[in-house]
């Protein structure tokens, strides 16, 4: 098959960044794990701000010019995003018109409205859900979707009661052959207990819950890899609680760095406040065999059939995270228990090689 992936976020900045989240990660791992089936796969994304550049790759990308969000007229976040991917589809559409597709994926419901300007063009058009990006008319224009998936059975769920219909649910992968467990090294604080989160800094994440843990617990450290609007934010907060000296942005990092954080972590926290549907930084923090606590938003928790290898707290919560950092820390064996079975959910359910196959299958049809 020709697969088109139409995401146009995906080549803006680097993975970690405000505007390149979980979504666009995945939207280059399936490419490539496609890819490796024979398949050929072109990407299609917005051209990298001034001085960046997208993560590399070996799939085929097509890039256009496109409108940042904030330069959009403010009649809020969903129109501009709507305004943003209808402008990027014409400016791309003589590249997808040439590259003779069997396939496209799109990520958001706004792109039900490309759907329709694509029907001439002769190829199918499936939809995954990874959020509820909904907006004003969008039950009109899912007609000219011919297929769909969620990542997470939650968001099936949504999708079901905003559309009608239930699609079927093929979670996200991670790399487990790269994301595996290593030794732990803590460097100069070698006694702190290190929680770790990876991703967006946006406000929705909920990462501000984190800091009146830190102050409630003092040998603890938190390590935070990504960026984003709140950064400077959290690091005011985290100056005006005192606990500084134990709070670290690590920043964007590349996927080797990322591993080694990942390693050197105790646990790693997933607080978000609004519906995350299913984070590949968690997928890749289970993969090297982090203990999860995942806020009541994150719709993974769903698909993950070993219970120990997680504990759920409630969102906009500090003290149910501290109870469950502390039930860990009391509990040795349950912590190196749940670090085990994070380990083995990531390799035999959430490969990349079995998601592939599967949506090969599904595509076949």
């Amino acid at each position: 098959m020709r697969i088109g992936l139409f995401i146009p976020n995906a080549t803006f900045d680097l993975p970690g960044s405000s505007e390149v989240g979980g979504i666009e990660v995945f939207a280059f791992e399936l490419g490539e794990a496609m890819r490796g089936l024979g398949h050929e796969v072109i990407l299609f994304g917005g051209e990298p701000k001034a001085g960046r550049d997208y993560r590399k790759s070996h799939l085929k990308v097509e890039l256009a010019p496109y409108w940042e969000t904030a330069k959009i007229w403010n009649l809020g976040s969903r129109f501009r995003k709507l305004v943003q991917r209808l402008h990027f589809a014409q400016s791309i559409a003589p590249r997808i018109r040439d590259s003779k597709l069997d396939l496209m994926v799109v990520f958001k419901p706004y792109d039900f409205i490309n759907a329709f300007r694509w029907r001439h063009l002769g190829f199918k058009v499936v939809m995954n859900y990874q959020g509820k990006d909904f907006f004003p008319t969008d039950r009109f224009w899912k007609q000219w979707i011919d297929s769909e998936f969620a990542c997470s059975d939650e968001n099936a769920r949504l999708a079901k009661a905003r559309y009608g219909s239930l699609p079927k649910t093929f979670s996200n992968a991670v790399e487990s052959d790269f994301f595996k467990p290593g030794e732990k090294s803590k460097g100069d604080h070698p006694g702190r207990f290190r929680i770790l989160t990876a991703g967006r800094m946006v406000g929705w994440k909920g990462l501000c819950t984190l800091i009146p843990v830190l102050e409630a617990m003092p040998d603890i450290e938190w390590w935070a890899a990504g960026d984003g609007p709140e950064r400077e934010k959290l690091i005011a907060q985290a100056e005006a609680a005192g606990v500084a000296d134990r709070f670290k942005v690590l920043g964007v990092l590349e996927n080797e760095r990322l591993r080694e954080a990942m390693q050197e972590a105790d646990l790693m926290i997933q607080p978000s406040w609004d519906f995350d549907a299913c984070p590949t930084a968690v997928l890749q923090g289970m993969s090297c065999g982090l203990p999860l606590i995942l806020s009541d938003q994150v719709g993974l928790k769903s698909l993950i059939q070993n219970q120990s290898a997680f504990q759920e707290v409630l969102s906009r919560d500090p003290d149910s995270i501290i109870k469950a950092i502390q039930r860990w820390r009391e509990n040795p064996e349950d912590l190196q228990q749940a670090s085990e079975a994070s380990r083995r959910e990531a390799v035999e359910r959430f490969s990349w090689k079995q998601l592939a196959k599967a949506l090969e299958a599904e595509w076949s049809n």
